[in-house]
């Protein structure tokens, strides 16, 4: 037997003599040998105070219980039961307390599970992994702490699972990486810490991940990249470093992105300017460096979605234009605008770019002792080019070097591609000193020697 839904709003009195009437039905059907007919109990949407319905532990009876935005109290473990037909219980936006209960893992078919909302302690049972039913699992919003149970694992056809808004601790397990079914993840406002699991690559149908608000740290996972149908990622406020990874421009119908206070440092990859389908971002307060990508979402991004970094650049109203720099080749002189992001220890860039300068400097004055000077001079004119940029790149620029006789005029080159990336952005006054030194290096690359500037001219420019 069903109960008519209950929705509409009941005063106090009302509420009363409701409560009689079903504790009389549900008295009659706890009575019966089938422990009940009641199917349906639906008050949802009202202004309900008091204890939930005693008898409703004993109603084995029930499909489906909604008792949603009411300011029902009690213990949960204490007032509900074991339901064997249990498709749906949801309880959000109550004042239930206690532990949740592990009598939930005894409900085969339930496939929803709502409890947000609520003042729930304790740890999550790791019975409900025996619930394989559930495709929505809720508990956000309480006070749960420990960390998140192996078991959930075994929820293989868990479409949303949130568990954001608790105090939960540890590391996501990897098990979470066997739900193949996800769609909408929430683990934000918890104590997460370290690692994001790597097989969670394996979540192919995911739309939403929010990961923000934890303790997350080390690099994030470029297994991201394989989550496809993704439309809302948010990473901030969380503790993660290094670079952006490449892969994320796999992300095509990635939609909003926040991955605002961290310690991610580096220039942004250029993969954003493929993400079309990117409308909203916030990179705000971490350590990026160099040009904005050119991409709609980036130009249209407010200063406020961009502040606190301390290098960025680019055609945005709040950030400083980008510095370049404008290098010769060819009879008619053919120019390329080089946009310097010199990736150089802010602490000490300074004194290390002179020692470097005063170093070169030494080195050819000493060739320049040979008889040929003038010929000498103009191949070590060479040679300096070709060693500031193994200085800058830590390492010998051969396929840039293979290449540069044959770049088209006016190209735009993004310079941190040919510098070492392990090294974080100066500030912007050293960055005017390299851009002095890397303009002289690759006026010395010319392909003709008799073009090169002589080694006494470039004594002179580096001496200013």
């Amino acid at each position: 037997m069903a109960l008519p839904i209950l929705n509409k709003t009941f005063s106090p009195v009302s509420w009363f003599l409701l409560l009689i009437v079903l504790q009389q039905f549900s008295q009659i059907n706890v009575a019966s040998s089938s422990g009940g007919s009641l199917e349906y109990f639906s008050v949802r949407d009202n202004h309900f105070e008091g204890q939930i319905l005693k008898s409703l532990r004993n109603c084995t009876s029930l499909v489906r219980i909604r008792v949603e935005r009411n300011q029902f109290i009690g213990n949960m473990s204490e007032d509900f039961g074991i339901y064997p037909s249990l498709k749906l219980l949801h309880l959000c936006s109550n004042k239930f307390q206690g532990p949740i209960s592990s009598n939930l893992g005894k409900c085969p078919q339930l496939g929803t599970l709502k409890i947000a909302g609520n003042d729930i302690d304790g740890m999550i049972p790791p019975e409900i992994g025996n619930s394989t039913q559930l495709h929505e699992l809720d508990l956000s919003s309480n006070h749960l702490i420990g960390e998140i149970p192996l078991e959930l694992g075994k929820l293989s056809s868990l479409n949303r699972l949130m568990l954001n808004g608790n105090k939960l601790s540890g590391l996501v397990p990897l098990e979470l990486g066997s739900l193949t079914e996800l769609e909408y993840l929430d683990l934000s406002e918890n104590r997460f810490s370290k690692l994001v699991p790597e097989n969670l690559g394996h979540w192919l149908k995911l739309h939403y991940l929010n990961l923000s608000n934890n303790e997350f740290s080390q690099g994030i996972p470029v297994e991201l990249g394989d989550l496809v149908q993704l439309s809302a990622l948010d990473l901030s406020r969380n503790m993660f470093r290094e670079e952006v990874p490449s892969q994320i421009g796999k992300l095509e119908t990635l939609e909003k992105l926040n991955i605002s206070h961290n310690n991610l440092s580096g220039s942004l990859p250029r993969a954003f300017e493929e993400m079309h389908g990117l409308s909203c971002i916030d990179i705000s307060h971490n350590e990026f460096c160099g040009p904005i990508p050119n991409s709609q979402a980036f130009r249209n991004a407010s200063i406020e979605a961009l502040q606190g970094n301390k290098g960025l650049c680019g055609n945005i109203s709040g950030l400083q234009p980008c510095k370049t720099v404008t290098i010769t080749s060819g009879k008619h002189r053919k120019g390329w605008i080089i946009f310097i992001e010199v990736v150089f220890p802010v602490a000490g860039a300074v004194a290390i770019s002179m020692v470097v300068a005063l170093r070169i400097l030494v080195l050819f004055r000493k060739r320049k002792r040979d008889s040929d000077e003038q010929q000498r001079s103009a191949n070590n004119g060479g040679f300096f080019g070709v060693l500031v940029l193994e200085i800058f790149k830590g390492k010998h620029p051969k396929e840039f070097l293979s290449s540069f006789s044959t770049l088209s005029p006016n190209r735009i080159i993004e310079l941190h591609d040919m510098l070492d990336q392990r090294l974080p952005c100066p500030s912007l006054e050293i960055k005017d000193k390299l851009i002095s030194i890397m303009e002289v290096a690759f006026s010395c690359l010319h392909v003709n020697p008799e073009s090169r500037p002589t080694m006494q001219y470039v004594s002179q420019l580096l001496s200013k």
